[in-house]
C-alpha cells in the first residue's frame, strides 16, 4: 500500500500529469490500477485497521491528490481495530475544515458520514470530535454540508451547548434552507433541552428523516469492526 500511494503522489501532481498528456499515459493507468486494487484489499478485511496502517492511509489520504471516489473510498477503509485515536481524528478534520471552501463539497460529506459512522458505533473517542462542535456547528450554514454536519451537532449536543446565540444561528438556517427538516430537528433538540431559548411554536420532527443515511459501504465497514472487536473480559 505505502509503494503504490508513494507512485499515486508523484502522478498525482500537475507536472506528472504534462507528462503523462505527452505520451506517457500508461504509466499512470498501472499506477492509479495497482492503487485500486489495494483500496479494493482494503475494503474487504474482515477486522478494522491498527494505529500503523491508519496512519499510513492519512498520510495519503492529507498528501495526494485524490478523485473524489478515491477519497471517499479510501476513507471508509479508515475503520479502528478499536478506536480512532484523538490525532487521527484532528487530522481528518482538519483537512476538511481547511479545503471544504475550494474542494468538492463531496469530500467534506465523506469526512462528515466518517465521523457519524464512528460516532454512531463508538469507534472513536467523543470528546476528540465534540473538540471541534464550535466549526462543525458552523458548516450548518454551508448548504451541500448542512444535513451531515446537524447530525454530528445533534449527537455532541448538550444542555450547556443551547445558547440564545446557537438558537438564533438555527433560525437563520432554517429561513435561508427552506424547508430543511435537519435544522428543524436541531431546533427541536435545542427546545427539549432548553426551553426557555426556543419558541414555544418549534414543533419536533421525526430524526430518522431529517437525517441522511450514510453510505452502505461505510456502514458495513464500521460493522465489520464493531462484530471483530475484542470482548471485554468480565
Amino acid at each position: 500500500m505505502v509503494a503504490y500511494a508513494g507512485n499515486l503522489l508523484v502522478v498525482d501532481s500537475d507536472e506528472s500529469r504534462t507528462a503523462l498528456e505527452e505520451g506517457a499515459g500508461a504509466g499512470y493507468k498501472y499506477v492509479a490500477t495497482e492503487f485500486d486494487k489495494k483500496l479494493e484489499e482494503l475494503s474487504e478485511r474482515e477486522t478494522g485497521l491498527s494505529d500503523v496502517e491508519i496512519t499510513i492511509l492519512l498520510r495519503v489520504l492529507t498528501k495526494a491528490t485524490l478523485s473524489i471516489k478515491r477519497f471517499q473510498k479510501l476513507l471508509h477503509c479508515v475503520v479502528p481495530e478499536t478506536i480512532v485515536q484523538k490525532e487521527h481524528i484532528q487530522t481528518v478534520v482538519i483537512l476538511m475544515l481547511v479545503r471544504h471552501v475550494y474542494e468538492p463539497p463531496e469530500k467534506s460529506i465523506a469526512v462528515l458520514q466518517w465521523l457519524i459512522a464512528l460516532l454512531e458505533n463508538e469507534l472513536a473517542d467523543r470528546q476528540a470530535i465534540d473538540s471541534f462542535y464550535h466549526q462543525i456547528y458552523f458548516l450548518l450554514f454551508v448548504e451541500s454540508l448542512a444535513r451531515w454536519a446537524s447530525k454530528i451537532v445533534y449527537m455532541l449536543t448538550t444542555p450547556d451547548d443551547v445558547k440564545r446565540a446557537r438558537v438564533v444561528t438555527l433560525f437563520r438556517c432554517n429561513l435561508k434552507q427552506s424547508g430543511a427538516h435537519h435544522i428543524e430537528a436541531l431546533l427541536g433538540l435545542f427546545k427539549s433541552l432548553r426551553p426557555e431559548l426556543v419558541p414555544e411554536d418549534v414543533s419536533t420532527v421525526n430524526t430518522h428523516t431529517a437525517f441522511g443515511r450514510i453510505p452502505a459501504t461505510l456502514s458495513e465497514a464500521v460493522n465489520k469492526s464493531r462484530c471483530c472487536r475484542p470482548k471485554a473480559r468480565s
